[in-house]
């Protein structure tokens, strides 16, 4: 079953989304004035409470340019992520805001079961992507992503994000591998589903096909996308 998903109401949430950047700023002033003072320990317990409070929509911390302080530091970066995939509840968001280099694109999905075709509420999203050169990081670590989003989904199973077109890199034989975005969905009674999708309009992709068989997200306009996953019963 093919959705047709409403650009009007996706780009009405990017942008509230976007306005809930500058929501809260005295719930976050003791925040940056820690982590202006290197006290990051003390900045993570302070957003924890601020996020169990409400006041704040998690993925607006990512926009924070204080709390990107956090995000940068290759050893509290895992903290930030962990607490942010804690308290996802928004549809929609921004996964880096404008001072990031790249090709600024949206990607709409719909989760789907994939026997019924029924769109999948709740669905805990995590999106993982590499910068504008191909890279996930600059520091030799272990697996510690930069770029990442942590969304579920709304009551028609839809989810939406702002970022950049991913750059490409080589893999282990030197060959080119698509741009593409991964993703990693959990939802009670479902399998755990982590993979990634690509874009329609990826040379590298058209060029070797879909050898892999993920989803593809398809271009509706320019620098705008729409991904279909489905997602099987747990048994």
């Amino acid at each position: 079953m093919k959705m047709k998903l409403p650009q009007i109401l996706f780009a009405l949430s990017i942008s509230i989304a976007a306005c809930k950047v500058t929501d809260h700023t005295q719930d976050l002033s003791a925040v940056r004035g820690m982590i202006q003072n290197s006290q990051y320990d003390s900045a993570l317990v302070e957003l924890r409470t601020i996020l169990e409070q409400g006041s704040v929509k998690p993925m607006s911390l990512v926009l924070d340019k204080d709390i990107d302080r956090l995000i940068q530091h290759p050893a509290y970066r895992p903290k930030i992520r962990t607490l942010l995939r804690s308290f996802a509840e928004d549809e929609s968001g921004i996964m880096k805001g404008e001072e990031e280099v790249g090709q600024r694109i949206k990607v709409q999905g719909v989760l789907l079961d994939e026997r019924t075709d029924q769109p999948l509420e709740g669905v805990l999203v995590e999106l993982v992507q590499t910068d504008a050169e191909g890279k996930y990081f600059e520091e030799e670590s272990l697996w510690n992503p930069r770029l990442f989003a942590y969304l579920k989904t709304n009551a028609v199973g839809e989810f939406a994000i702002e970022t950049i077109l991913p750059g490409r890199y080589r893999d282990d034989e030197d060959e080119w591998v698509p741009a593409h975005i991964h993703f990693t969905l959990e939802k009670e009674g479902y399998r755990t589903y982590a993979s990634e999708f690509s874009f329609d309009t990826d040379t590298v992709l058209l060029n070797r096909g879909n050898t892999d068989a993920i989803p593809i997200a398809k271009r509706v306009k320019d620098f705008e996308y729409e991904v279909v996953i489905r997602m099987q019963k747990a048994e």
